[in-house]
C-alpha cells in the first residue's frame, strides 16, 4: 500500500504541476500494464501497481533515481521474474495437491479437523481468502491486504504457506483412513 508522502514524492519527480503529474502518473501505470500484459501477465493491472509503489518507496526514502520511467522499467522486468518464479512454485504445488475423488465425507471432516488444528486468525484467514468468485474475490484480497497493512503479494503468500499446511494435513488424515479401511478389508 502506497502512502501519501510516498505518492507524492513519486508525483513530484514525474512534474511540478499537480495536474500534470497526475497525467504522467496514469500514462506511466498505463505503459506498465501493456508491458505486463504483452508478457502475458494475468494479473497486470496488479503488477503495474507494484511496480509504481515499489518506485514511490524508493523515491521517499531518498533515492537517487535521474529517470523515473527507467527505473520503473527495470523494476517491472524484475517484478515479471518474482511474477513468474512465484506462478511457477504455485504450478508445482497445485501439480502435487491430490484432491480426493469424488469430495467424501471423510475429506471434508479431515479438512474441517485441519481448520480447527489452525490458530483462529489463520483459519479465518484462509478461508476468507478462498471466498466468493470472479472479481468478488479479488476485491476481498484487496481488502485483507488492505486490513492487515500487507502487500497483495505477501497475503498470497501467507495464504499459500497456510493451504500448505492444511493439504498436508487433509492427505495425513485421508492416509490414516484408507490405512485403516486396508486393515479392515485384509482382515475378511
Amino acid at each position: 500500500m502506497i502512502e501519501k508522502a510516498q505518492l507524492e514524492a513519486l508525483l513530484g519527480r514525474l512534474d511540478a504541476d499537480a495536474e500534470t503529474a497526475a497525467l504522467r502518473y496514469e500514462e506511466l501505470r498505463q505503459r506498465l500494464i501493456r508491458y505486463f500484459r504483452w508478457e502475458r501477465s494475468g494479473e497486470a493491472e496488479d503488477l503495474a501497481d507494484e511496480v509504481l509503489n515499489r518506485v514511490a518507496r524508493k523515491l521517499a526514502d531518498g533515492e537517487a533515481i535521474e529517470v523515473v520511467e527507467r527505473y520503473a522499467a527495470g523494476v517491472a522486468r524484475m517484478l515479471l521474474r518474482e511474477s513468474l518464479t512465484r506462478i511457477q512454485r504455485r504450478d508445482v504445488a497445485l501439480k502435487k495437491m491430490v484432491v480426493p475423488e469424488p469430495v467424501d465425507r471423510e475429506a471434508l471432516a479431515g479438512l474441517d479437523a485441519c481448520l480447527a488444528e489452525l490458530q483462529p486468525e489463520q483459519a479465518k484467514l484462509i478461508l476468507r481468502y478462498y471466498a466468493g468468485q470472479g472479481s468478488a474475490h479479488i476485491a476481498v484480497r484487496n481488502q485483507m491486504a488492505m486490513e492487515l497493512g500487507l502487500e497483495l503479494n505477501a497475503l498470497r503468500n501467507r495464504a499459500l504457506r497456510i493451504r500448505e499446511r492444511l493439504e498436508a494435513c487433509v492427505q495425513r488424515r485421508l492416509g490414516k483412513l484408507r490405512d485403516k479401511s486396508m486393515n479392515r478389508d485384509t482382515s475378511i
